[in-house]
């Protein structure tokens, strides 16, 4: 059971443990690395674990801050923010979302669980905020798609389920992967994969649009059983961006990047699978983040080498062939973001942990920030 906390979590589990600390009050453990009052952004939100605790680091990107340690988190959490608040989405068998306030030092407004009679873990994988607060909320434990306000009280952030067994493969649950909004119009990352069967992809990936008012699917084709969404000529999605130049259009991330247009329900390829380094002898596995130039023109994929030892950068390009920024690199999550043309990644390597600067063309622009435990997944906070 999830309980609201009236108090605000002042120090990092992690720093009290290695520290041998007990009984010293907020002001000891705080003092070496003071959270601002107000933080105005723009800023990279970034989840922290050495999988049995985690915490959230913030990066102010104007004053070159790293806060390491401001609020609390699972060991599966994913950073997420409507432009006011900063919410946690804690995973698998944890199952809840803590909504932090920049404008009071990160501190807590409370906690929602994330729960569904049908599943041990409803396994929330992906926020869209329809409004400041309000949040279609994509489960992967469960084949319903949930609808949140998440500015009211404990217990009562639930305002709408959509049932998505519709969705339902051989292991009969819909795994709905993430959530987009986009001119007040919402859809979910359908994800069908057999967990009965090591969890191998089943089909490929369609984006299915939701209606949020009357918390329903929309089915695009209703001549063919069940819901029809938009194909996407992949399977595995990994994240999705909007287009920063074609208003409409989402880019996903599979064994290529697909460029969607949502008016219009139809898809091409912005950069095709045989432009990215291990080209058709690619594993579905391996592409794990990309970020976007903002004329559109250059995309750079964060991807495992084949052998999986690894995570590189690449850019990649329609029309040439993969150029090789950076290797040597290490992540559990999606890690990588950009903000005026400097590529940031939270590099989980054993001797230097911590997040990592480079500019567009590769080069390392300075030493790893330390985030206190290891960087798990890199968010934004009123990036531009």
């Amino acid at each position: 059971m999830v309980m609201i906390q009236t108090w605000r979590w002042c120090s990092s589990l992690a720093l009290a443990v290695a520290a041998g600390l007990s009984g010293i009050g907020c002001e000891a453990l705080t003092a070496r690395n003071t959270v601002p009052d107000e933080l105005e952004g723009p800023a990279l939100l970034i989840t922290t674990t050495d999988f049995a605790t985690g915490a959230l680091s913030v990066y102010d990107l104007e004053r070159d801050v790293m806060y390491a340690d401001v609020a609390f988190a699972s060991s599966d959490a994913i950073p997420f923010s409507d432009g006011e608040y900063v919410y946690l989405l804690n995973r698998f068998m944890h199952d809840y979302v803590s909504v932090h306030d920049p404008s009071d030092g990160f501190g807590l407004v409370a906690e929602h669980a994330i729960v569904t009679p049908e599943a041990t873990s409803a396994n929330p994988h992906g926020l869209a905020f329809v409004d400041v607060g309000r949040a279609v909320v994509s489960l992967y434990g469960a084949s319903q798609v949930q609808i949140h306000d998440f500015l009211r009280a404990p217990g009562a952030s639930l305002v709408g389920t959509v049932d998505t067994s519709m969705l339902e493969d051989e292991d009969e649950i819909a795994e709905t992967e993430f959530a987009y909004v986009d001119g007040g119009r919402a859809w979910v990352l359908s994800h069908p994969v057999n967990r009965l069967d090591g969890w191998t992809p089943v089909g490929f990936d369609q984006l299915v649009e939701v209606d949020v008012d009357s918390a329903e699917l929309i089915d695009l084709d209703s001549e063919i059983t069940g819901v029809q969404g938009i194909p996407l000529p992949c399977a595995w999605a990994r994240e999705h961006r909007p287009h920063p130049t074609d208003a409409g259009h989402l880019l996903v991330l599979c064994e290529g990047v697909v460029d969607v247009d949502l008016e219009a329900a139809t898809w091409d390829w912005h950069v095709p699978p045989e432009r990215f380094p291990d080209g058709a002898d690619m594993d579905y596995l391996q592409p794990q983040d990309f970020v976007v130039s903002k004329d559109g023109l250059h995309t750079v994929v964060a991807i495992y080498t084949a052998d999986f030892s690894e995570v590189e950068l690449w850019e990649v390009d329609k029309d040439a062939p993969a150029t090789l920024l950076a290797g040597g690199l290490q992540s559990a999550e999606r890690s990588l973001e950009v903000h005026e043309g400097e590529l940031f990644f939270g590099d989980r390597d054993v001797q230097r942990s911590g997040l990592r600067r480079f500019s567009w063309e590769g080069g390392a622009l300075d030493e790893a920030q330390s985030t206190g435990l290891p960087p798990y997944s890199v968010g934004t906070w009123r990036v531009p």
